[in-house]
């Protein structure tokens, strides 16, 4: 699902991964573009870590939490409306090329665990464009200038804020 959601708008806006790339648009990144794209280092680095330990359950655990906490149950829900703009923006640009970078990444982070499923994602999102198949990607290396542990600590704040007003509704029965 979460790869199922920009493709229509990506393709709908003719997006192109070749020429709007995370470098391109670096200057119009939000704040929660270069969080999640922070985030992916992270993940990147621990799974890495976790694997080079043969510790492939922390590697995989690792990635789902990033998959659904991160970009499914945050990021998407925070970029949902920046894709949905009628006209082009550098906002949407930059929303699109973080959300294709982080999928890539994904994909290629999946494929020693699921391989088809991974194969389906890459193949979805590249269309024509990449490699032919996701095996032969590289293992996806830690961008340090995309790296920032303090925002990401930031957020995470902001997010447990955000959840306990949450939990505080439901408990008094508040919508």
């Amino acid at each position: 699902n979460v790869a199922r959601f920009p493709l229509p708008y990506m393709r709908a806006d003719d997006f192109n991964p070749e020429e709007t790339t995370v470098e391109d648009v670096r200057d119009d990144l939000e704040l929660v573009d270069e969080w999640v794209l922070s985030r992916l280092q992270t993940v990147t680095e621990a799974m890495t870590d976790s694997m080079d330990d043969f510790e492939n359950d922390k590697a995989v655990e690792e990635l789902l939490d990033f998959v659904v906490e991160d970009v499914s149950r945050f990021y998407i829900q925070v970029v949902r409306e920046r894709m949905w703009e009628e006209e082009d923006s550098a906002s949407k640009q930059a929303a699109y090329a973080t959300l294709y970078r982080v999928l890539e990444s994904v994909a290629a982070l999946f494929a020693p665990f699921t391989p088809f499923v991974a194969e389906q994602v890459y193949g979805a999102l590249t269309g024509d464009s990449g490699h032919p198949t996701v095996h032969m990607c590289d293992w996806p290396e830690v961008d340090a200038d995309l790296h920032d542990p303090a925002l990401e600590r930031e957020i995470e704040v902001v997010r447990e804020v955000e959840e306990a007003g949450s939990n505080a509704r439901q408990q008094a029965e508040r919508k």
